[in-house]
């Protein structure tokens, strides 16, 4: 007598079923505020670089068009701009001047420290300088700092050079 082979199974059972979902549940809520904390610390270093950019560029362009420009951050903190100092003589037959605004990443904003007993200097329009590029390249502050943060982040440090208006920066602490 021979014995049949037993026949293979077609489907899982609803047990089985169960205990995937459980895992991939336990697994999804293990790695969820992880994966949410890269994102705060990726919007807080993005903000960083777009000033680090902007920086780059006022400093380009002063020492490319010679006229002085200026790094500013808007009141609330949530706005870069760099655009002409309206103080520095402009020469009338010289092509437009550069200017540009970006918003920093939701959720970050951006604090001048220039001197910290004192509050930042402001145009007249209310904005924060930060920078006052020259036309050979240098800054007319000396060491301005500017703290790019978020909440539940490590705040980021970025700090001008005023004799050679290059930038650093630093991670700070909660």
């Amino acid at each position: 007598m021979t014995r049949r082979p037993a026949r293979a199974r077609r489907g899982v059972t609803l047990l089985e079923l169960i205990a995937v979902l459980a895992a991939l549940i336990v697994l999804g809520a293990v790695l969820l505020p992880t994966l949410s904390g890269l994102s705060r610390d990726t919007n807080v270093q993005a903000g960083a670089d777009l000033l680090r950019q902007r920086m780059a560029e006022a400093r380009s362009h002063a020492m490319a068009d010679g006229r002085v420009y200026r790094v500013t951050v808007s009141p609330d903190g949530g706005t870069v701009r760099v655009s002409p100092d309206l103080d520095s003589p402009a020469d009338p037959d010289a092509d437009a001047p550069f200017s540009a605004e970006d918003a920093f990443p939701k959720g970050v904003t951006a604090r001048v420290i220039v001197d910290p007993e004192a509050p930042p200097a402001a145009d007249s329009s209310g904005w924060s300088v930060v920078a006052t590029v020259l036309p050979d390249g240098t800054c007319r502050e000396d060491g301005p700092e500017v703290v790019v943060s978020e909440p539940n982040c490590y705040p980021i440090r970025v700090q001008i050079r005023g004799l050679t208006g290059a930038t650093s920066v630093t991670t700070g602490t909660p």
